[in-house]
């Protein structure tokens, strides 16, 4: 999966495992990625369950 946010920090998780730090700005995740977070460069955080 394919995840990009221009300035962003992305993590992602499988299952309740712990939050992995996938880089900024885009990533490619593994397809056994359950949540997908994004911190924006103004400090707000979003976590979504991946499709």
């Amino acid at each position: 999966m394919l995840v990009a946010a221009e300035g962003a920090a992305l993590g992602w998780r499988a299952g309740s495992g712990p939050w992995i730090d996938a880089g900024r700005d885009a990533a490619l995740l593994p397809a056994t990625v359950t949540e997908i977070r994004v911190v924006s460069a103004g400090g707000a955080t979003t976590v979504s369950a991946a499709p």
